[in-house]
C-alpha cells in the first residue's frame, strides 16, 4: 500500500504552484472567429444578352410568291350563238350527264349494228312536210337552196348525215300522236311488216344511230306521259339516241302541261332536249300560221338574212342542226 505520508510534501508544493499560477495576471489568448462565406441571395434571372450585328442570325429569305392568275370562266364555242337573243344553253339542252348517256347509248347501238351516219324522224305533221330538214339534202330540185350564214359550221354535221335529211321515213305521218306510234294497227307502210309498230319498222329500215321527235300536239297529257316514255325508253333499249322536240303551240293543257311532260321525260331519260318552245317565244304569233297548230314558212332558209328569224319552220330547223351537231360530236371526239 503506498505511503501518501510521503507524498505529502510533494503533493502540498504542487497545490502551491498551481495557486500561484492562477494568481498571475497572464491574458489568454483570443478565441479565433469563425468567418462564415457569404450567403448567396438569388436574384432575378438575368435577361439573354443583346445581340450584336455580329452574332444577329439572318433570317432566311421569304420566297416571292408567283402570282396566281384569276379564274376565268371556260370560253363559250364561237358557234354557241344565241338565237333571237335566247342562249344557246335554254334550248340547246345537253350538258356533261346527257353527253355521257349519249356516248353509252351510241356505243351500244354500234354493238346492235346501228348506222353512225344514218337518223330518223319519228313524228306529225310538224316534221311530216317537204321542208322540215329536206333542204339541206339538196336531192329535190324543187326544194329551195339554203344558206347557212354565220352557221357554216353546220355544214359538217349536214355531210355527215347526208342522205337522211330528205328521208320521210315509216314513222313520219300528219295527225300522229304518241298512242298511234307504238301501236301496230296505225302501221300503214307498206314496208312494214304484219304486226310491227312504225317505231320498229323504222329502225328496221333506215338503222339510224338517231332519231329526231316530234309529238304532242295531238296528245292528251295523261296519254303523252304514259307512252312518250315508253317510246324515249324503247329507243334507248335499242341503241338509237333519241332527240326529244318541245312544241310552238301550247295545247295540252292550260299549263303547258304536254312541253313539260316532254322536258321531264328528257331529264329523266337524260337524252337530248331542243326546247324549242323557249324559241318560239320570240317568234311573231309563237312562229305559228293561223291555225295555231303548224309553223309558218319561210321564202328560203337563209340564215344570212335577219327576217329568216321571224319564221317558225326556219327556226325550228336551224334548232335541229344544232342539235344534230351536238350529237355527232359527242359520238365522234373523244370522250373526256
Amino acid at each position: 500500500m503506498p505511503d501518501f505520508r510521503r507524498l505529502t510534501p510533494f503533493l502540498a508544493l504542487l497545490a502551491g504552484l498551481l495557486l500561484a499560477a492562477c494568481g498571475q495576471n497572464a491574458s489568454r489568448p483570443p478565441t479565433p472567429t469563425l468567418i462564415l462565406p457569404k450567403t448567396y441571395t438569388p436574384t432575378a434571372t438575368p435577361p439573354p444578352p443583346t445581340p450584336t450585328a455580329t452574332d444577329t442570325p439572318t433570317p432566311p429569305a421569304t420566297p416571292t410568291p408567283t402570282p396566281v392568275p384569276a379564274p376565268t370562266a371556260t370560253p363559250v364555242p364561237a358557234h354557241h350563238n344565241a338565237i333571237n337573243g335566247v342562249p344557246y344553253e335554254a334550248y340547246i339542252i345537253m350538258d356533261d350527264a346527257v353527253r355521257t348517256h349519249v356516248r353509252e347509248i351510241f356505243a351500244q347501238g354500234l354493238k346492235m349494228g346501228r348506222n353512225p351516219f344514218a337518223f330518223s324522224k319519228m313524228g306529225d305533221s310538224i316534221i311530216a312536210n317537204k321542208h322540215f330538214l329536206r333542204d339541206f339534202d339538196g336531192q329535190d330540185p324543187n326544194l329551195r337552196p339554203y344558206n347557212l350564214g354565220d352557221y357554216q359550221y353546220l355544214q359538217e354535221t349536214i355531210d355527215y348525215y347526208s342522205g337522211s335529211f330528205d328521208r320521210y321515213g315509216a314513222a313520219v305521218r300528219p295527225g300522229l300522236n304518241s298512242l298511234m306510234i307504238l301501236n301496230p294497227r296505225w302501221t300503214d307502210n307498206e314496208e312494214c311488216l304484219p304486226r310491227e309498230n312504225m317505231v320498229d319498222c323504222e329502225i328496221r329500215l333506215n338503222n339510224p344511230s338517231v332519231a329526231i321527235i316530234q309529238l304532242g300536239t295531238n296528245d292528251r297529257a295523261n296519254v303523252l306521259a304514259i307512252n312518250y316514255d315508253r317510246l324515249v325508253a324503247h329507243l334507248v333499249e335499242e341503241g338509237v339516241i333519241p332527240i326529244l322536240f318541245t312544241k310552238a303551240d301550247r295545247g295540252g293543257g292550260p299549263n303547258n302541261e304536254n312541253n313539260e311532260i316532254i322536258r321531264w321525260i328528257a331529264s329523266k331519260y337524260k337524252v337530248p332536249l331542243i326546247d324549242f318552245d323557249r324559241l318560239a317565244d320570240t317568234l311573231p304569233h309563237r312562229g305559228l300560221k293561223s291555225d295555231n297548230t303548224h309553223l309558218s314558212a319561210a321564202p328560203r332558209f337563209d340564215y344570212s338574212d335577219p327576217n329568216t328569224f321571224r319564221y317558225g319552220d326556219a327556226i325550228h330547223n336551224l334548232s335541229a342542226l344544232m342539235m344534230l351537231d351536238e350529237v355527232r360530236t359527242a359520238i365522234t371526239e373523244p370522250a373526256p
